[in-house]
């Protein structure tokens, strides 16, 4: 098989201190990638999750050309386009216009082929004059736009993108999702690392997790995020092993904990509590508490939200909403997200939205097919009946 990346047991090492008198001080390292190794064929989208410090940003770094590794080797077929740290490639006092044909001839791109795509680069910034204008002017939105119009819009063979999306505006977000979609058709291969585990199940068919420099597993996108996020919720991995789950909304933290057993009986009632801190600011006809129940996969299973009752909060004040209803889960892992809403806006917006809040497993003395199976009763001819 022909692959676009070959990665063979790179390792990178950071020094820590760069002591004079003490010999033995010089010789201490962080080891950032330890021997990691992996392929990637034209075409494929591959995820890269963990948590801040395993090692990520340095791969992608190695990848693109900035740094080298201690050891190992690194062969990319084709043209190579980065968008890692906001201003890797970009001269401040350039206008956009400039910075576009240096960054186009960084990248081995002529100048005449950087012409022909500038209209095109333009239109997907969308920063209008600011495009005659130095970029050190430019707010971090207006300079994630830019740069990454500017890596994706002349076709790379592989396209490499390290977390600058999470600046850029959530309309800006999808026209970039969407632009990845369409270089994918068209068989590139992107790299891409973020914490949001939701995009990378979405855009990604495989995902790569890093821990404090190792590979720790490599496959599907499901299974691999699954146990990524496991491994976060309950400690898996020891303290080391924890790492930031998504959490996003005007107040942070207001969704201050989440409350269940571990283990759901199949057929027995379950209850979840979810306490909040309701913002002063809040409007009690418009704030709600909601949980959803989601597969392994990320797949939605059930959403329930305290407004579809019609209860009303009680703003600068902490409340629990407790959640009751009858386990018809198949035998399994869950995962718990829960949120403090507003319901003001459409779409529906968030106070704080929890992903990965609680892991629960669901068991039962039977195995059937399909993730859901309430109690039912069954009857034929009217007469046998047999209730489950």
């Amino acid at each position: 098989m022909k692959y676009q990346i070959e990665v063979c047991g790179l390792t990178k090492y950071y020094r820590l201190y760069h002591g004079k008198g003490n010999p033995l001080c010089r010789k201490i390292y962080k080891t950032a990638l330890d021997n990691v190794s992996f392929t990637a064929v034209s075409g494929e989208t591959i995820g890269i999750i963990g948590k801040n410090g395993s090692g990520k940003s340095t791969l992608l770094k190695i990848l693109s050309g900035i740094t080298a590794p201690a050891s190992g080797k690194v062969r990319i077929q084709g043209r190579v386009h980065a968008l890692l740290e906001l201003g890797a490639g970009f001269h401040p006092e350039y206008t956009g216009i400039q910075n576009i044909y240096l960054n186009g001839s960084i990248h081995g791109v002529s100048k005449q082929e950087t012409k022909a795509k500038l209209p095109e680069i333009l239109e997907f910034a969308g920063i209008g004059d600011y495009a005659k204008e130095p970029v050190r002017t430019y707010s971090d939105g207006m300079f994630v736009r830019l740069a990454f119009a500017a890596a994706a819009c002349i076709r790379p063979d592989v396209l490499i993108v390290d977390e600058a999306l999470a600046v850029g505006d959530f309309m800006f977000q999808a026209k970039c999702f969407r632009k990845m979609e369409e270089l994918k058709k068209q068989g590139v291969t992107i790299l891409y690392v973020t914490h949001d585990i939701d995009s990378v199940r979405k855009l990604c068919s495989r995902a790569i997790w890093l821990e404090e420099g190792r590979l720790m597993l490599d496959g599907e996108v499901g299974p691999v995020t699954s146990a990524y996020m496991e491994a976060a919720v309950t400690g898996g991995l020891g303290e080391k092993g924890l790492v930031p789950l998504r959490r996003f909304g005007t107040q942070p933290g207001a969704v201050q904990e989440v409350k269940t057993g571990r283990q759901w009986q199949w057929g027995k009632p379950v209850t979840i509590s979810v306490t909040v801190q309701v913002p002063s600011c809040a409007d009690p006809n418009n704030t709600a508490v909601s949980l959803a129940v989601r597969s392994r996969e990320g797949l939605d299973l059930m959403v329930l939200s305290s407004w579809d009752w019609g209860l009303r909060m009680t703003p600068g004040e902490k409340q629990t909403a407790v959640f009751t209803f009858v386990n018809c889960f198949a035998p399994g892992k869950y995962v718990l997200s829960a949120g403090l809403e507003r319901r003001d806006t459409l779409p529906i917006s968030y106070y704080d939205y929890y992903e990965g809040s609680a892991w629960v497993e669901s068991v039962s003395e039977q195995n059937w097919f399909g993730l859901f199976r309430p109690q039912a009763e069954i009857e034929i001819n009217g007469k046998e009946k047999n209730k489950y």
